[in-house]
C-alpha cells in the first residue's frame, strides 16, 4: 500500500516538473498589460451602392502602443523560447471571412465592417482578422530575430469600411475590437473602440450644382409686366437606397418688385445687370413656389431618381434694361 502512494506521489511530481519546463514568453524590462481606447467619430453615410468604400481609418502608431504598455516603441518586448508565437486577436466583434486578403468584424450593421491592417514596421503587412476570419499569428523568432518591438509591428490602422448599401443606421457599441497575446496566454495589449452612431441618408444627390443656361433674350420678346421669354432646362439626379417618399425645395432671394414666385437677378442693382426681369423657375409646366416642398411620391425602392425643371424669364417692371441676368436657387431634398 505504501509503495503504491510513492509510486502515484513520484509520478504527479514529475507531471508538475513537465508543466514548468513547458515553453513560455517572459516579459521584458517595464512592460506591462495595456488597455488603450480608439474613437471612431460618428458617420453619415450617404445612399448609393458603393463597395469597397472605406469610410474612416483610425491610425494607432507604434509610439501609442508602446505609451500604454510602459515602454518605449523601440524597446525589446519579452524573450520566448522557441516556438512561441505573438497573436493579434480576441475581438468582441464576431469575425467572418472577407476579401482581397481580408476578414472582417462585423459592427451589426449589414455591410458596414471594420478591419485592421499594419504598416510601417520591420515586417510584411499583417492584417486581422485574416481573410479566413481568423486570428493572425506570427513566430515570435521571426520578429526582429526574436526581440519584438512595437517598431517591428509598425502602424496598426482600424478601418471602418462598406462592402454594399447600408440601408439602415444605428449604434455601434463599445467593445475589444483586439488584443495583442502569446501563445502561451499572456496578454500584452487591448485595444477598444469607443461607441459610435451610424446614420444613413435615404437619398444623396448626384448632381450638386445644377447649370441652366438661359441663352441672350432679346427685350423686343417680353409683352408687358407678367409676361415670359427665354427657356432653359436643368435635371436634379439622386441616388436613393430605399423605399423612402423624397421631396425638393427649391429656395433664393425674391425679385422686390414683384408678387410672383420669381428669383432676384445676381447683383442686382449694378450697372452691368439687367433690370424689369427675373427669373421664374418651373416643375411640370408649373411655376414652382420658393420655400415650399415638392412631393416626389413614394419610392417603390432602391433607385435613380430624377428631377427635371425649367426655367424662363419674367418680366417685372414695365421697363427693361439690358445686361446680365444670372440668378441663383438653392434646393434642399427631404425624405421619410
Amino acid at each position: 500500500m505504501s509503495l503504491t502512494m510513492m509510486k502515484t506521489a513520484l509520478l504527479l511530481a514529475a507531471s508538475l516538473a513537465a508543466n514548468v519546463a513547458h515553453s513560455a514568453c517572459e516579459f521584458l524590462g517595464e512592460l506591462t498589460i495595456g488597455i488603450a481606447t480608439i474613437t471612431i467619430p460618428d458617420q453619415t453615410i450617404g445612399a448609393g451602392t458603393v463597395s469597397g468604400s472605406e469610410l474612416y481609418t483610425y491610425n494607432f502608431p507604434p509610439s501609442l502602443a508602446a505609451s500604454n504598455t510602459g515602454v518605449a516603441a523601440s524597446d525589446f518586448l519579452l524573450k520566448c523560447t522557441a516556438g512561441e508565437s505573438l497573436i493579434w486577436g480576441d475581438s468582441e466583434y464576431e469575425m467572418i471571412s472577407g476579401g482581397n486578403g481580408y476578414g472582417y468584424l462585423k459592427t451589426g450593421i449589414d455591410n458596414l465592417y471594420i478591419r485592421a491592417y499594419t504598416a510601417g514596421g520591420s515586417t510584411s503587412s499583417l492584417r486581422f482578422p485574416t481573410a479566413s476570419g481568423g486570428e493572425f499569428s506570427r513566430t515570435v523568432s521571426t520578429l526582429n530575430n526574436g526581440n519584438p518591438r512595437w517598431a517591428d509591428i509598425g502602424n496598426m490602422r482600424f478601418v471602418l469600411e462598406r462592402v454594399g448599401p447600408v440601408t439602415q443606421g444605428g449604434i455601434i457599441p463599445a467593445k475589444i475590437l483586439s488584443s495583442w497575446r502569446t501563445s502561451d496566454g499572456s496578454p500584452l495589449l487591448f485595444i477598444r473602440n469607443s461607441a459610435f452612431t451610424v446614420n444613413v441618408q435615404g437619398c444623396s444627390v448626384s448632381t450638386k450644382n445644377v447649370s441652366v443656361p438661359m441663352g441672350t433674350v432679346h427685350r423686343s420678346k417680353f409683352r408687358g409686366v407678367g409676361s415670359t421669354a427665354g427657356h432653359g432646362e436643368g435635371n436634379i439626379a439622386l441616388q436613393c437606397d430605399a423605399a423612402v417618399a423624397p421631396t425638393v425645395t427649391f429656395s433664393g432671394a425674391h425679385d422686390p418688385e414683384t408678387s410672383a414666385e420669381v428669383l432676384a437677378l445676381n447683383n442686382l442693382g449694378d450697372a452691368n445687370v439687367a433690370s424689369g426681369v427675373g427669373i421664374q423657375m418651373l416643375y411640370k409646366n408649373t411655376p414652382i413656389t420658393l420655400d415650399s416642398p415638392i412631393a416626389l411620391g413614394k419610392l417603390s425602392g432602391p433607385m435613380a431618381v430624377n428631377i427635371p425643371f425649367s426655367a424662363r424669364y419674367y418680366q417685372t417692371a414695365s421697363t427693361i434694361k439690358g445686361g446680365d441676368a444670372n440668378a441663383t436657387a438653392y434646393f434642399t431634398i427631404n425624405y421619410e
